[in-house]
C-alpha cells in the first residue's frame, strides 16, 4: 500500500478523524460523577487545498473524506509512493504530522487502558463484587 494518496477538490476544505477521545475519569476517586475526556481529534486535521494534491493515505478511510467523496466536493484518486516534485514537501510534512500524532494517540490510549487495568486490580474485593452484580450483560 502506498504512502500518499491524490485528492482533487473543488474547494478548500478542512478534515477530520471523526471525534476521538481519550476518557481519562478517575474512577476509584472518592468523587466518581468527575467525568474528564481528553479529546484528542483535533490534532487529526488536515487541510485539503482547492485542485489536486497528496495528502496521507490513511485519510481516504476518514468517514469526513467519504462523505465528501459522496457529495462530489473532492475526489479521491491512486494511492501511491511516488509524488510529483511540486508536491513533494507539503505531502511529507503533512503525512510525518499525521503519523506523529497518530502514534501519540495511540500511546496515550494504551497508558489509560495500562492505567485502568491497575485501578481494577487496586479496588477492593468487596467493590469489585458489587459491580458484577449489577453487570448483566
Amino acid at each position: 500500500m502506498g504512502k500518499y494518496v491524490r485528492i482533487q477538490s473543488t474547494k478548500p476544505i478542512t478534515v477530520t478523524a471523526g471525534l476521538q477521545t481519550i476518557d481519562m475519569t478517575n474512577e476509584a476517586s472518592t468523587n466518581p460523577d468527575k467525568l474528564n475526556v481528553k479529546p484528542s481529534w483535533t490534532a487529526f486535521r488536515v487541510q485539503i487545498k482547492r485542485g489536486t494534491g497528496y495528502y496521507p493515505a490513511r485519510i481516504k478511510d476518514w468517514p469526513s473524506i467519504k462523505v465528501l467523496s459522496d457529495k462530489q466536493i473532492l475526489t479521491v484518486g491512486e494511492i501511491t509512493d511516488i509524488v510529483p516534485e511540486e508536491f513533494k514537501k507539503e505531502a511529507e510534512e503533512v503525512t510525518q504530522r499525521v503519523e506523529y500524532e497518530y502514534s501519540k494517540y495511540e500511546k496515550q490510549l494504551s497508558a489509560r487502558q495500562q492505567s485502568q487495568a491497575k485501578e481494577v486490580k487496586k479496588s477492593s474485593p468487596k467493590k469489585q463484587k458489587e459491580e458484577t452484580l449489577f453487570d448483566e450483560d
